[in-house]
């Protein structure tokens, strides 16, 4: 009975061998996914499993010197003696001492399968940088524009992504990153402006001449980079109210704002469509463009003197084809706009934020009649915000990532008492009832609408982003949020999403490079990296 307790000791401390093994396989496959890692930048459960091999490498070499010493105390009876007690000869049976390896070795066997098995089990789930775009150097130094805050811009370009710096147009794959096109700005030329929105197949760039206004408007095929068309645009220098540089995109009908009115022309040939001057006697100009498929809109901002702060500002919406006034409304705005722009021209919503400290700052919806409908307005803790809204009445956040789906605005959500995105919902655009409100695991830095029905968060860790799903219409979390790995992965504090082929995640980053930085990942960013 002892030689089969010893036995089986010693097939137990294999056993222990057998997990120290298979643990430290897991830790080291753990190791080359994660790279040198800290904090959350670290696989859920991957301490656990380096934790668990060293101890089960003190304890199996242990084990196995202590078991097979007492199994060979036990399998091998003492040599014998003679009558005056002294040894003779070695023990006759001294060769059963081998069979402890035998039986080491069947432990090892025996739980190879089931320890690498609880290895596999311990570490979370977690997401990892598919491919990434090298940093792009486009200061003013370096050729970056000076007519916006932005010298990069990304539009989406069917299976593609097109970057477009001051001086170039690169079309990169959303798969894995790979370059598709270049095309270089023409000589002279620096990029200016871009439509919000560019089309199936092309996007409108607005270029500019040294130290002049945003004066050429090119359609360029977004399959290929080739400038399907290019025309000059009206301009006055002196106009310091012109907002040239806007440009919008309605089906075949290319829309740009010149000097004193809009001018379209025809996306296949470029060939003038249409314009529509502005009204002269009120100094109007357009403070926000965009387009739907048949249908302009234009926020028009009147002053009744240069240099005047009180305005008068309508919404109009014109016919793609013709130019013809469909209708026009007032909006409730009284000074001018330090930011205006289109969230969605179906249904119509318009982010405004006044100049005026106590003025309009919030998404104004409307029907397609142009009735006013939802104000939903802006938390003044918001990004950048000055306007004195009340906390209880301001609950967006991110404004910037704000998304239209169906007749609601997803949003990033500040909650009276903080300062901070740390909530995500859907408010109705029809009455600006809250329809969902869900608390994310901390600050929020993006959102992406997907046409799965699923939003999906990017958050931003201590050390690592993370990505969390929700379903859109009823705020229910679908996935748990997953850190990104690596030791190199970006944690943008600003970024805009793009869906990639099947569940990847293509992050543009949009922090500014910190040319003061000694560490490189804030001196040089990446500009852009998807995560699968």
């Amino acid at each position: 009975m002892g030689q089969v307790v010893a036995g089986a000791a010693v097939v137990i401390s294999g056993g222990l061998v057998a997990a120290a093994v298979r643990f430290h396989i897991e830790d080291s496959r753990l190791e080359r996914i994660e790279g040198v890692c800290t904090g959350d930048n670290c696989l859920p459960g991957s301490a656990a499993v380096d934790g668990w091999a060293h101890a089960f490498t003190v304890l199996g070499v242990i084990a196995v010197l202590i078991t097979v010493l007492a199994f060979i105390a036990v399998v091998v009876p003492p040599p014998p003696k003679g009558p005056d007690g002294k040894v003779t000869g070695p023990s006759p049976h001294r060769k059963r001492a081998w069979i402890a390896l035998p039986l080491v070795l069947a432990g090892l066997a025996a739980f190879l399968w089931p320890a690498g098995s609880w290895a596999a089990s311990l570490p979370g789930k977690a997401r990892s940088v598919a491919w990434s775009l090298p940093y792009e150097n486009t200061g003013s130094d370096n050729g970056g524009s000076t007519y916006d805050i932005r010298s990069v811009w990304t539009l989406p370009g069917g299976p593609n992504l097109v970057r477009i710096t001051p001086d170039t147009l690169t079309a990169h794959s959303l798969a894995d990153g790979r370059r598709q096109w270049q095309t270089p700005v023409p000589t002279r030329r620096t990029v200016c402006g871009t439509a919000t929105r560019a089309g199936a197949d092309l996007a409108l760039i607005g270029y500019a001449r040294h130290d002049q206004p945003c004066a050429e408007l090119a359609a360029v095929d977004l399959a290929t980079g080739r400038t399907r068309w290019q025309q000059k645009l009206r301009h006055d220098e002196y106009d310091t109210r012109a907002r040239t540089g806007s440009f919008a995109l309605a089906g075949r009908t290319a829309v740009a704002v010149e000097t004193e009115r809009l001018r379209a022309f025809d996306t296949n040939t470029g060939k003038q469509a249409w314009t529509r001057p502005f009204p002269k006697k009120r100094l109007c100009t357009a403070g926000a463009l965009d387009a739907s498929a048949d249908r302009v809109l234009l926020m028009e901002e009147c002053v009744k003197e240069y240099g005047g702060d009180a305005s008068v500002t309508r919404l109009i919406a014109l016919d793609a084809a013709t130019g013809k006034q469909l209708w026009r409304t007032a909006l409730p705005v009284e000074s001018p706009a330090l930011s205006a722009y289109f969230a969605s021209t179906a249904p119509v919503v318009l982010r405004v934020k006044e100049r005026d400290e106590r003025g309009v700052d919030a998404f104004l919806s409307y029907d397609d009649k142009g009735r006013a409908r939802a104000v939903l307005k802006v938390s003044r803790h918001a990004d950048g915000n000055r306007n004195a809204n009340s906390e209880s009445e301001g609950l967006i956040g991110l404004p910037g990532q704000a998304r239209v789906v169906g007749d609601r605005l997803v949003a990033g959500a500040i909650t009276p008492g903080e300062t901070s995105v740390r909530w995500v919902g859907a408010f109705s655009l029809a009455t600006g009832e809250r329809q969902w409100l869900k608390r994310l695991p901390d600050l929020a830095t993006a959102l992406l609408t997907g046409t799965d029905g699923r939003l999906t968060v990017l958050i931003r860790g201590d050390d690592t982003p993370y990505l969390a799903s929700y379903d859109l219409r009823t705020g229910r979390r679908t996935a748990a949020p997953l850190g990104v790995l690596g030791s190199r992965t970006p944690n943008p504090s600003s970024a805009s999403l793009h869906q990639g082929p099947g569940s990847t995640v293509v992050v543009v980053n949009e922090d500014q490079p910190n040319q003061y930085s000694s560490l490189k990942h804030l001196a040089e960013p990446v500009p852009v990296f998807a995560i699968r």
